[in-house]
């Protein structure tokens, strides 16, 4: 599993979804950032969401509905706003999944266990959602929100800000037993070939049960190791 952790991108979809609030709309001028975050975690789907993310990075999130407000005022229409919101939350948890790489070992094991829930629970319900789990609408947010990857995701992340654990680079070692657990799933011939040809088209079916293998690999490995292996997918800690 490397980039991304698996749903993040799309996930952060859900304060730009509140960006067209009509109540924002018809009282821009008059409000304060404060009250532009009220105003979204007012919202019935989406307000769990924020408050989380907010409650995780308070001044991050207050900073993008000061950011919100003033492009609202200088004539952003909706759908400006929606986009720039929606880039600016991805922004933000795009530059701290290295704090995955710094979570403690039971913290990451939660996350990935509630990953693969998660990409089970899509499969069930729409493969080219499983396939595809960073495309969020309008439409869809309201299952992908309900996802228990996202509390283990966020918690995970703050752990690895608030009690970071000093780990050891991945070894081949630790490569090479993931590889091995992979191939002992016995996946099906065209997932086998989707992992090792990454670009090969493959239909939803076929990724959603790669996605879904790539993550219970991890299952049957040691915590330490499957801690160096996050650690090695998600980057290091953006420049100042």
């Amino acid at each position: 599993m490397s980039g991304k952790p698996i749903m993040v991108a799309g996930l952060l979809l859900a304060m730009s979804l509140c960006a067209g609030e009509p109540s924002l709309a018809r009282s821009a001028t008059a409000l304060t950032p404060r009250q532009v975050l009220d105003i979204w975690e007012k919202d019935p789907r989406l307000g769990p969401f924020t408050r989380k993310v907010e409650v995780a990075f308070p001044e991050e999130v207050l900073e993008i509905a000061q950011s919100f407000l003033a492009k609202q005022r200088s004539g952003a229409s909706e759908r400006q706003l929606r986009a720039f919101v929606d880039a600016q939350t991805e922004a933000l948890m795009d530059s701290h999944r290295y704090l995955l790489a710094t979570a403690p070992d039971e913290k990451l094991v939660r996350y990935v266990t509630a990953a693969e829930q998660s990409e089970v629970i899509l499969q069930s319900k729409d493969p080219a959602l499983c396939a595809h789990p960073n495309d969020v609408t309008t439409e869809n947010a309201g299952t992908f929100l309900a996802l228990p990857q996202i509390d283990a995701l966020l918690d995970a992340m703050t752990s690895g800000r608030d009690t970071p654990v000093q780990r050891a680079p991945a070894s081949p070692t630790d490569f090479d037993a993931y590889r091995q657990s992979f191939l002992h799933l016995q996946v099906s011939k065209e997932v086998l070939d989707a992992a090792q040809n990454p670009k090969a088209p493959r239909d939803d079916k076929t990724q959603c049960e790669l996605l879904i293998a790539l993550l219970k690999a991890y299952e049957p490995l040691p915590p330490d190791v499957l801690g160096r292996l996050i650690g090695a997918s998600v980057g290091t800690p953006p420049a100042k």
